[in-house]
């Protein structure tokens, strides 16, 4: 259902971190696009949810278009720091039993025919469309009368609709013992862009779900560096400082190379706030390291500095003998000493 006709502007790549616990990598991934319909429209009232263009032709992209991935909102922006938050959502359109299995027939006719761009048009608008337990039922029928693959990508789609009857499909797919392609949409949830992770993060609370919502944090933590820094301001924005935090402390046990490039991508305090966590939780031979790689960034050393004059004595004195060890220096610039331990 996925596949990308000729002609057609390939879709968005980007890096996407494949987990904290695979070591932080990335891989390339595609964003899946909603593209233009052209098959023959389905009429009658009770598909009014399927918009029709002025040309006559019903447009099966969602007021949301189906985009995944962090760097895209569902709108055309380029990367997690130009998404736009998207206007209010209609409310979920209902569907009976009868119009849901219709729904799959027309889905599984324009397949057959080779229009899978249409197919997976009129999927990606159901999932942000019809309600959490619509979605459940429509899955269910999908996984034994539809396309193969169709009951995944409808599953997937629901994580760019609204955050709240994205958690709530969530929860009606797991309580329905729709297990697969709770995961799927789970995973999933790990690509909504940055704007709209602390939404994404308070529904998950409000609805019993703490622990999915620090997972979806600890997957950000292995985020590029520009990606991560994105999120880190955006959470404090939304007043999620604990979230922040958590963040944090989850980036510190990053490679060097990785956490220096993260500590210059965030803001001053931010930043700071990085550097204190390396401090506290790395070993003095990592503070040193890491001291090496922002050496020639002078505020972001000053706070390093700081911060392990802040730890307990037995470590400070580690931390400054693994920098005298390399050569760096233990007292910032015409900054007066704080303790008589250097």
């Amino acid at each position: 259902m996925e596949s990308t006709p000729a002609g057609t502007a390939p879709p968005q790549q980007r890096r996407r971190p494949i987990g904290a616990r695979f070591g932080t990598s990335y891989e390339e991934t595609t964003a899946p696009t909603v593209p233009a319909v052209t098959a023959a429209p389905v009429r009658g009232a009770r598909f009014s949810w399927i918009k029709e263009t002025p040309s006559g032709r019903d447009s099966r992209t969602p007021e949301r278009p189906v985009s995944a991935g962090p760097g895209n909102t569902g709108t055309q922006a380029s990367g997690p720091s130009a998404a736009q938050a998207p206007p209010p959502p209609p409310p979920p359109h209902t569907c009976t039993s009868g119009e849901l299995r219709t729904l799959v027939q027309r889905v599984t006719e324009l397949h057959r025919r080779g229009a899978a761009q249409e197919s997976a048009a009129i999927v990606a608008q159901a999932a942000v469309t019809l309600s959490p337990v619509e979605v459940a039922q429509l899955i269910e029928l999908l996984r034994t009368d539809g396309p193969s693959g169709a009951s995944g990508y409808l599953a997937r789609s629901a994580a760019y609709g609204p955050a709240e009857q994205a958690v709530g499909t969530l929860a009606e797919l797991r309580q329905s013992g729709l297990i697969d392609e709770a995961a799927e949409l789970f995973h999933a949830m790990w690509d909504v862009p940055a704007a709209a992770l602390p939404t994404l993060l308070s529904a998950l609370e409000r609805a019993g779900e703490s622990a999915d919502a620090q997972t979806l944090l600890w997957e950000w933590a292995s985020a590029p560096p520009t990606e991560l820094a994105d999120v880190a301001a955006r959470l404090r924005e939304a007043g999620r400082q604990e979230d922040v935090r958590s963040l944090l402390r989850q980036a510190a046990g990053r490679q060097t190379g990785e956490l220096a490039a993260t500590a210059m991508a965030l803001d001053r305090v931010l930043g700071a706030e990085l550097v204190g966590a390396v401090v506290r939780l790395r070993s003095a031979v990592d503070v040193g390291s890491f001291a090496s790689a922002i050496r020639e960034e002078a505020v972001l050393y000053g706070a390093l500095l700081a911060a392990v004059d802040g730890i307990d004595e037995s470590r400070a004195r580690s931390a400054f003998a693994a920098l005298r060890a390399l050569g760096l220096p233990t007292e910032a610039p015409a900054r007066p000493r704080s303790r008589g331990r250097r």
